[in-house]
């Protein structure tokens, strides 16, 4: 089932909103870079997030932090890809959250043309510079004990959860001169899973994961038409568990032990070169290297004594290397009266190259009784040409299209070689007088888009819903029924946005409509299979952001949130076990999800409370019976204290609690409990 709009309709009533940022726009920043395509910043819908108004909150994967904000429950680890600083090579994790500026959620359909497949939404992240003087030095940190819940299993009893610790500790400084710029940091931090007490258990190594992180960046004038920017990441991480199980069986007795060590490493530099040449026309270089490195090991032995003893061993690498080269030339025209044009033409490439070994081996009683090994290898080159014309009337009019050409080889296979796109919006109050403090607009987008995604590593999370998998013919595998077939689809967006006040009170509202091939695991006899129907995706998104107070030294920022999904297809599912559709697939009733979140601050005290809900939601609609639980998390509080002391510029101690209050049928925000204590010096 395809669903192919008429470009010229759909253009016409393709409108969409401007969704407010919950802080003040940053008027430097101009071009928002999607890596493909950059849009204006003034005539695109996206949501911004402060860096410092999510310091507080204990996590490990950045989705963790800002779905309260966004898309509630349907923000999670895989549906956003993240672009930093323009590129996406890196995982977003390896960067603390000491070190992002600022995240902007765009909701646009050129997303869909610049990296984002399916049903993914695109995160950009602005890394932080340094801050505001010539040169400082920034010190963090925060230790939270760790709770589990306390699940009563069959039998009546009721086990407790061991207590655990998390820590985060960062330490950055910078310098800043006319000419040159630069700083680093570095960053640790440990996250664990409390296990239960129960009889016969025995956990040596919780559950856990030690990440250390190191950023440097260097910044240079070179004359008056060059600017030189070189950024170094580098993450290594290392997992593990250990636990045993033992219990009396007369005659015999049972013992188990299990352990898993896995040692990830993250690198990546990147260097650009932005060169003003003369006659409006700019050119942009950036060249990027990112390597991941994982290697895992997992040990694991039953005995029946005095006579059995069987054991297995897992062992799997897995490695992925990139290399981006991208260029963008752009030229900047003004047309008189207040109106410019903006044409420009990217080019990249990217390398990409993946290798998976593994190995398993079982014995029985010190006796070899399988060995299994395998391989597998991936190699390619992208190369894509994005020309791009963006003509507009001061920060009230614009209109921009192009297309995605991809000049890289098909190897025979049917794939569609250019993709168009089209965004377009209008600021009908602010035609006439663009000092107007009362902004109504509307926007409107559409474009065409593939599988033709952009691959990023992923830093193994302790918290993860899914462990590290171990690549390898294991039992339990689906059975694939082949690849998702290269079909392109059309993305289109409609809404509109209220700013009252320079935006002290914004009320905004979206509609996205997608197509995509989805893959549901369809159950057959004992084993699986796994087939792609064509989905038609519907999203509507309303929220409401205000600035409730702001003078006397009193500060409030409100905003509420709310998303639904829902998806369908033609196909027949029958009775499945798992897809990767967000949202309700196929379901009669509308699920509803988002957040709630405050800051406030008053004299030298700070607040903030964040929930997070999820309302009627989606459940698997084949199964008959199956119902659906509401679910409401206070996600996140805290409270801090500023303090004035001698030889700092802001000192800040603030006590914090991460899901203190949950729906014990279905925990949205995980089923950890954080409460800890933590600082912040800027010297």
């Amino acid at each position: 089932m395809h669903y192919t709009p008429k470009p010229l309709l759909t253009i016409a009533i393709a409108i969409c909103i401007s969704f407010s940022s919950f802080s003040q726009t940053d008027t430097s920043v101009t071009d928002l870079n999607l890596g493909r395509i950059k849009l204006k910043k003034d005539f695109t819908q996206s949501i911004t997030i402060k860096g410092e108004q999510l310091e507080k909150m204990p996590f490990t994967s950045l989705y963790e932090a800002i779905n309260a904000w966004s898309y509630g429950y349907y923000t999670n680890r895989t549906s956003v890809v993240y672009v930093i600083d323009g590129i996406v090579v890196n995982d977003v994790n390896a960067y603390s959250v000491y070190d992002i500026e600022e995240v902007t959620l765009v909701q646009n359909a050129l997303i869909q043309a610049s990296g984002a497949t399916r049903q993914q939404q695109m995160a950009l992240i602005t890394t932080r510079k340094g801050g505001k003087d010539k040169q400082g030095m920034m010190v963090a940190g925060q230790s939270f004990l760790v709770r589990g819940d306390n699940v009563p299993i069959s039998g009546g009893t009721n086990p407790k959860s061991e207590t655990n610790f998390f820590h985060q500790y960062q330490i950055a400084a910078y310098q800043k001169g006319e000419k040159i710029q630069y700083g680093v940091s570095a960053n640790y931090l440990r996250d664990v899973i409390p296990v239960t007490k129960n009889p016969g258990n025995k956990t040596n190594i919780p559950t856990n994961s030690d990440r250390f992180r190191i950023n440097g960046w260097f910044a240079a004038k070179l004359g008056s038409a060059h600017d030189l920017t070189i950024r170094v990441n580098a993450t290594p991480q290392v997992s593990d568990y250990d636990r045993s199980y033992g219990i009396n069986l007369p005659p015999n007795n049972l013992t188990s032990r299990s352990k898993e060590h896995i040692k990830q490493t993250l690198f990546n530099p990147t260097i650009g070169l932005r060169s003003r040449l003369g006659g409006g026309f700019t050119n942009e270089f950036t060249a990027s290297y990112g390597s991941s490195r994982v290697k895992g090991k997992n040990e694991s032995e039953t005995i029946y004594s005095p006579t059995n003893k069987y054991a297995q061993e897992q062992q799997s690498t897995l490695t992925l290397k990139q290399v981006l080269l991208m260029d963008q030339l752009s030229y900047h025209g003004s047309l008189g009266n207040n109106w410019s044009v903006e044409p420009s033409v990217n080019m990249m490439f990217r390398y990409l190259k993946n290798n998976n070994d593994y190995y398993q081996a079982s014995t029985t009683n010190g006796n070899v009784t399988s060995i299994n090994t395998s391989s597998f290898n991936q190699e390619g080159r992208i190369y894509l040409l994005t020309p791009s014309l963006n003509l507009y009337y001061k920060n009230s009019f614009n209109i921009q299209g192009g297309l995605v050409a991809n000049l890289s080889k098909t190897y025979g296979q049917k794939i569609r070689k250019a993709l168009p796109f089209v965004t377009t919006s209008v600021d009908v109050l602010r035609l006439a007088n663009a000092a107007n403090p009362t902004s109504l607009k509307f926007f409107g987008s559409i474009a065409q888009a593939d599988n033709l995604g952009d691959l990023s590593p992923s830093l193994e999370n302790a918290a993860a819903v899914t462990s590290f998998a171990f690549f390898g013919p294991t039992p339990g595998l689906p059975v694939y029924a082949g690849f998702p077939p290269d079909n392109s689809f059309w993305i289109w967006q409609t809404g509109t946005r209220l700013g009252i006040l320079n935006n002290l009170l914004t009320v905004n509202y979206f509609f996205e409509r997608r197509n995509f091939t989805a893959e549901v695991y369809q159950q057959i006899a004992t084993s699986y299979r796994i087939i792609y129907p064509d989905i038609i995706s519907s999203t509507h998104h309303l929220a409401i952001n205000a600035t409730l107070i702001n003078k006397h030294s009193i500060y409030w920022l409100t905003g509420i949130n709310a998303t639904s999904i829902k998806s369908k297809t033609d196909k027949d599912l029958g009775f499945y076990t798992n897809h990767n559709v967000v949202g309700d697939l196929n379901s009669d009733k509308a699920s509803w999800t988002g957040g709630w979140v405050n800051r406030f601050s008053w004299d030298r005290f700070t607040a903030g409370l964040d929930l997070l809900y999820y309302f009627n939601p989606d459940q698997l609609p084949t199964i008959p019976g199956d119902s659906k639980v509401d679910a409401l998390s206070l996600q996140n509080v805290y409270v801090g204290y500023q303090l004035n002391l001698k030889g700092t510029k802001g000192l800040e101690l603030y006590a914090d609690c991460r899901n203190p209050k949950q729906d014990k049928d279905f925990k949205i925000s995980g089923n950890r409990k954080y409460y800890g204590l933590g600082v912040k010096a800027i010297l």
